[in-house]
């Protein structure tokens, strides 16, 4: 008898939305918010299955055929996909190209039901492991770097510095600083 052998990719839902603090400040990206209240597992099924058929044909949907959605957060923006080996290379393909999420479903009054605006969404494959267990232990590793760095945010102070600490180190530009430190001073040359 042949076992069937799956991949669990960790998802993360990204929504690069800009807002401006000043007219003069540079614009700065939040990533993280929470999904859609009405976004369910069956939603999230349903644009993969339906960005692989988009891209890859009857072919891409047949081998993708046993996904399923293990577990989906709203609040922290995560999911846990379970794929066919063979074709959990389609899925993080599809992922790719998902540029927004459904939007709000309307009532029988024609008006919002209160959730917000789809707007544009990046979905970000952070892992894809063999077991669930190493999916499952990626999310908690990473919902504790994430509540360490909200504490920084909140200790220092400051939306450029928190936003920066969110998102890691500043690249290095090509004369061995940060690029965040050369916009600053291009930044305070201009005033």
């Amino acid at each position: 008898m042949v076992r069937v052998k799956h991949r669990y990719l960790l998802l993360q839902f990204l929504f690069p939305t800009q807002r401006k603090s000043s007219p003069s400040a540079l614009h700065t990206l939040e990533f993280h918010a929470p999904l859609p209240p009405n976004f369910t597992p069956a939603s999230l099924h349903r644009i993969l299955r339906d960005s692989v058929a988009s891209i890859f044909g009857d072919y891409g949907v047949g081998l993708v055929s046993g996904l399923k959605v293990v577990y989906l957060s709203p609040a922290t923006g995560m999911a846990i996909v379970r794929c066919p080996r063979k074709g959990y290379r389609l899925i993080w393909a599809g992922c790719t190209f998902i540029g927004e999420l459904p939007g709000p479903s309307k009532t029988a009054g024609g008006t919002n039901d209160g959730a917000r605006d789809s707007g544009g969404c990046v979905i970000r494959v952070m892992r894809v492991s063999g077991t669930i267990r190493k999916a499952e232990e990626e999310v908690i590793r990473s919902s504790r770097r994430d509540i360490v760095r909200m504490r920084e945010l909140v200790e220092h102070g400051g939306a450029a510095s928190g936003i920066q600490s969110l998102l890691g180190p500043a690249p290095l530009s090509s004369g061995g600083t940060n690029v965040a430190e050369d916009e600053e001073l291009t930044a305070d040359d201009s005033a």
